[in-house]
């Protein structure tokens, strides 16, 4: 959850919803714009629509050319809103939602940007930038500043699935389970988890696994660990036993980060493009140590939202809309979110499957560097 607080208006970041309430007066206790991730859909006091030329309470993000931030130099604020089309003849125009105290101190730019690009992602469009101010964007050396900008802090969230969910869960498995490089199997004495070398692949510098296989003896008294490399220094590695009373869960860990750069668009604006990476991986949790077992990493490219504004539905009535590039840019999303879906369910069946040979929870945690 986030609150961060600008000129006379709170931005509410919380469960999927990015909320604008008063500080004071009207729409204190209830939002005056909210948006929820995916639906497609911003909603709005009436107050707001009339002030801001927008119709009615609802607008559908078509509508919605870009998610704009910056610096008003003129005005000596960092500023954030939207690029509003409601006729494609006319150029889009901008509807300010958010403005932040008089200063050009670099902690409002950065939350500034980071609450932008929240907001564009749950919209589904481009975050632009724009003013001649763009140091708070960047690290001393010059380079853009990758993940999380901003005082946002990181959000961790677990849900807890307890011996009798998690045997539920597996006796709907049917063994072998295998995909992205990972193998689980079992015999009438053991479970065994193999992990070759793509389910190793992990190029955000975080730990890979260490071990090639995992077994799970009778009873989940015993679980040993096969190390990937079998010799290290000329002599052979030796495998690493633990007793299965020394677990006390499993954890299934979903881990989000997202990685920005910046590009021009057609128009020579700039525009964020943040990629986000998730990474899902299975942990032994003893009393002192944490033992990766497998890692899962899915890619979710940032470039699709402005595609999708030059050439979707965005791009209608334009002489940029192709039909057909469309129909490749719907295809490529339902393929990806399958992708991405179909990694999500293997490592969660591998993880309630090893927690049954052990006769243990599952504790599902979400580590994202921006709210949710």
């Amino acid at each position: 959850m986030a609150n961060i607080f600008a000129d006379g208006v709170e931005i509410n970041i919380e469960e999927g919803h990015w909320r604008l309430y008063n500080m004071e007066g009207a729409n204190s206790l209830s939002p005056f714009f909210d948006v929820i991730k995916g639906k497609g859909l911003i909603n709005y006091a009436p107050a707001f629509g009339q002030a801001a030329d927008l119709p009615g309470t609802v607008l559908a993000c078509d509508y919605l050319h870009a998610v704009a931030v910056g610096y008003d130099v003129k005005r000596n604020r960092w500023v954030l809103g939207l690029h509003v089309q409601m006729n494609q003849m006319d150029a889009p125009h901008f509807v300010q939602l958010v403005q932040w105290s008089v200063g050009d101190e670099d902690k409002f730019g950065a939350v500034c940007h980071q609450t932008g690009r929240i907001l564009a992602e749950y919209i589904g469009c481009p975050l632009k930038l724009f003013g001649p101010r763009k140091t708070s964007l960047t690290q001393q050396d010059g380079s853009y500043r990758r993940g999380a900008t901003g005082s946002l802090e990181t959000t961790r969230k677990t849900d807890l699935l307890e011996k009798h969910r998690v045997q539920f869960k597996a006796e709907l498995l049917e063994l072998p389970i295998t995909g992205n490089g990972l193998w689980v199997g079992g015999s009438r004495n053991s479970v065994t988890l193999k992990i070759t070398k793509e389910a190793e692949q992990d190029t955000h510098g975080n730990e890979a696994p260490k071990y090639r296989q995992v077994t799970i003896e009778k009873d989940g008294k015993t679980i040993r660990l096969t190390p990937q490399v079998a010799r290290l220094g000329g002599l052979i590695s030796q495998d690493r036993v633990i007793k299965g009373e020394d677990v006390q869960i499993v954890e299934l860990r979903h881990t989000v980060v997202h990685e920005s750069s910046l590009t021009k668009d057609g128009d020579g604006h700039v525009v964020d493009i943040t990629n986000t990476h998730h990474e899902y991986g299975i942990y032994l949790n003893l009393a002192h140590e944490s033992v990766l077992l497998a890692r899962i990493g899915h890619l979710k490219q940032g470039e699709v939202a402005l595609h999708r504004v030059k050439t979707g539905v965005n791009a209608i009535g334009r002489d940029s809309y192709d039909p057909g590039k469309e129909m490749a840019f719907l295809r490529f999303h339902q393929q990806d979110q399958e992708q991405h879906d179909s990694k999500e369910e293997l490592v969660e069946s591998v993880a309630v499957i090893l927690a049954t040979a052990l006769d243990r929870t599952v504790v599902k945690t979400e580590i994202n560097d921006q709210p949710e």
